[in-house]
């Protein structure tokens, strides 16, 4: 048990490093009567995306529902033996959902 719980870990913190180059990302809900949603990227920048759409540091969109976005990060082989030589788990896509910002909750800050 001890060990899943360290390996688990060490996922959370590659994961963290791997988008610490990223910026604030919020989702702002979908742009009513399109398939697009609204996210801003840090303090001002606001922009529309649908699915399909790469939003750097972060992966590429995947769903736009009304309550929340999500994205997935893929590595690619060269980053999963990186972290297989390192003695980490390591995965071939990591699912981020990113609850809309109006609903209550709050940004998901890049790690410093």
């Amino acid at each position: 048990m001890k060990s899943r719980l360290v390996a688990f870990g060490v996922v959370i913190c590659t994961w963290w490093a791997m988008i610490a180059q990223a910026q604030e990302l919020r989702y702002l809900g979908p742009s009513p009567g399109t398939p697009f949603g609204r996210i801003a990227i840090g303090p001002d920048q606001v922009q529309e995306v649908s699915v399909g759409t790469e939003i750097p540091g972060w992966g590429q969109v995947t769903t736009i529902a009304e309550t929340h976005l999500v994205v997935r990060q893929r590595l690619s082989e060269a980053e999963q033996d990186r972290l297989r030589n390192q003695g980490m788990a390591a995965y071939d896509a990591l699912e981020l959902h990113i609850p809309r910002a109006d609903l209550g909750a709050q940004p998901m800050p890049p790690p410093r």
